[in-house]
């Protein structure tokens, strides 16, 4: 970045992306479809709903079943940006006892989407 080119020079500094998401789905009680269609948790890679799906999950912690997305496993579900969206979706058939969620979040990796950006002296 050549940001402040010609001006006063920037005292240094370190730009630094946001956070990770990590989730953890540690108990899931919802109705079970083969397309995951009644009751049902949908996970997004990002804030909103037109962001990527990645996951839609229904069933039980024992026997999860997942469509829509890459469906990574229940104790490893990540975000590549740095939000995430989980919404949960129901209808009126069958009851169940619903789902617990964990949440952690982390530095991102140190990679081409990273920034640093240290003036020279």
């Amino acid at each position: 970045n050549t940001a402040g080119f010609g001006q006063a020079r920037l005292p240094q500094r370190e730009v630094v992306a946001a956070m990770r998401i990590s989730l953890r789905l540690a108990f899931l009680d919802l109705e079970a479809h083969v397309t995951c269609r009644y009751d049902h948790i949908t996970i997004f890679d990002g804030l909103t709903t037109d962001d990527s799906i990645l996951g839609v999950y229904c069933g039980t912690t024992e026997n999860p079943r997942c469509t829509g997305g890459p469906c990574p496993g229940l104790d490893n579900i990540e975000a590549t940006g740095i939000g995430v969206r989980v919404q949960f979706s129901s209808d009126l058939g069958s009851e169940a006892r619903g789902f617990t969620l964990h949440w952690t979040d982390r530095p991102p990796d140190l990679n081409a989407n990273s920034t640093s950006f240290i003036p020279s002296q």
